[in-house]
């Protein structure tokens, strides 16, 4: 195990070209507009001088000052590192953070390793908690892997806590790590401190049973004992490809867990997938009063939408519902082949459907220019007035940028950009309108920013929208 600072060698904001959904920019601000009070133009990112090196940006996270912490991965070859990077309120890296803004943990050594962090957490402290994955192959023919949680924790400063596990990280499998596999994708914060870490986890060789695995750690990185006993709960909906990809804590204390829920249909031979939802006790059980058993499935089938579908991140509103985000296979019209569309559901706090929301609960957006697949992989932020915004990409050929907002009852934001629809490019050579959002936030000034990776660029890229 060792840490390297500094992650990037040389960092600069560059000179970079941003748009809107239709490509011209109004004389007044508005809603979806980027922000010119940050970076250039409403744009940053980070430049690397690594040849053959690159990165993407996923989660955002908000400390008390204003300033913007952005979690990733940074790969030059042959290594796959953890990358958090703090800019100022106004996009330029903070070089109060590990001496230039940026800062990179690795976990373990190997041409055969793979590291990335997936969400970040800011503490009341000040110390920020990078959450992710370390994946080494393992020897042997059967290409297997022994993939586990990571967490690192860093000081105010940007360097490593030694508080925190060892030396400032802390590794987790699921079982024995010859038989186990398992990936965080999500953290939350509990009001003691406590940090609740999710994602998947699968812990047998004959076929594939990937779960839901949520692990609770102490603030010393230790797992939580008072957590299903041992710290750790794994929850099945299928026994086949079940994935957690975000996970949020109640004001009671109850965790909601949010993903898909795939298996195969043996009679037609296809992957069948749904939106899925459990939420646990404080002590990991699940949670009864939740769709009568703790797990919520949810399915957009119909004439127009004959696929599958997957959830990527879930926001709970402060009446408590649950709003989830993702994908459907759907068509622009009935007949037509389905790709991936935008997907919103949204639930009472007893998981059943919220009817006032869309059609039954459940809203998915066509993007007209384009039969290609569309992706939400940048999740969803709720506004203070309720409306929600949703972040990812969409394209015919190349992906592009987008950014939607929906109003409290699913339809799209005409006050927002384009018809509720914003689209972002990073620079004017060839390819660079490429790419998609990772992460989304709202500032406590009702800002909304987005973090993501591609374009011209090989790093973080980042851009700020006014709210209205």
């Amino acid at each position: 195990m060792r840490i390297r600072f500094p992650l990037i060698a040389t960092t600069s904001l560059l000179l970079l070209a941003g748009g809107m959904w239709t490509g011209e920019t109004p004389a007044l601000a508005a809603g979806g507009d980027l922000d010119p009070s940050f970076g250039v133009g409403g744009l940053a990112t980070i430049n690397t001088e690594f040849v053959e090196g690159h990165g993407s940006a996923s989660r955002i996270a908000f400390q008390a000052d204003g300033k913007i912490v952005v979690a990733g991965y940074l790969w030059s070859d042959p290594e796959t590192e953890f990358a958090v990077a703090r800019f100022d309120v106004d996009g330029s890296l903070d070089p109060t953070f590990a001496g230039d803004g940026t800062a990179s943990t690795i976990f373990r050594t190997g041409d055969a390793c793979y590291e990335q962090a997936r969400a970040v957490l800011v503490q009341s402290d000040g110390k920020i908690v990078a959450v992710g994955v370390s994946s080494c192959k393992r020897p042997g023919p059967d290409m297997g892997g022994d993939a586990l949680f990571a967490l690192a924790r860093y000081n105010v400063d940007g360097t490593p806590d030694g508080t925190f596990g060892d030396d400032g990280t802390v590794m987790t499998s699921f079982g024995d790590p010859a038989d186990c596999s398992a990936q965080a994708e999500a953290a939350a914060l509990q009001p003691d401190g406590k940090i609740v870490v999710a994602g998947e986890a699968s812990c047998t060789q004959a076929g594939i049973d990937d779960r839901f695995a949520i692990a609770r750690y102490d603030t010393d990185g230790a797992l939580d004992p008072s957590f299903s006993d041992d710290g750790m709960v794994m929850t099945n909906f299928t026994r086949q490809r079940d994935k957690l990809t975000d996970v949020e804590v109640q004001p009671d204390g109850k965790i909601v867990a949010g993903g898909t829920a795939a298996y195969w249909m043996v009679e037609t031979d296809v992957l069948e997938s749904r939106a899925a939802l459990a939420r646990y006790n404080p002590d990991g059980t699940l949670d009864s009063t939740f769709g009568g058993d703790g797990k919520v499935t949810t399915s957009f089938h119909s004439r127009r939408c004959p696929g599958s579908n997957e959830s990527y991140d879930l926001e709970i509103q402060p009446d408590g519902k649950i709003v989830q985000g993702g994908n459907a296979a759907c068509a622009a019209s009935a007949g037509d082949p389905p790709h991936p569309r935008w997907a919103l559901s949204r639930y009472r706090p007893n998981g059943t459907l919220d009817r006032t929301f869309g059609r039954n609960g459940r809203v998915v957006t066509i993007f007209s220019d384009t039969t290609w697949g569309d992706g939400m992989g940048g999740g969803i932020a709720i506004q203070a007035n309720g409306k929600i915004v949703a972040a990812g990409s969409t394209a015919r050929h190349a992906s592009r940028f987008m950014l939607v907002r929906y109003r409290t009852d699913g339809r799209l934001d005409p006050r927002f950009g384009d018809d509720g629809r914003v689209q972002t490019v990073f620079g004017t050579g060839p390819g660079c309108a490429s790419g998609g959002w990772g992460g989304l936030a709202i500032q406590a000034d009702r800002k909304i920013v987005a973090t993501g990776g591609g374009g011209c660029f090989r790093s973080f890229v980042m851009a700020r929208f006014l709210a209205s």
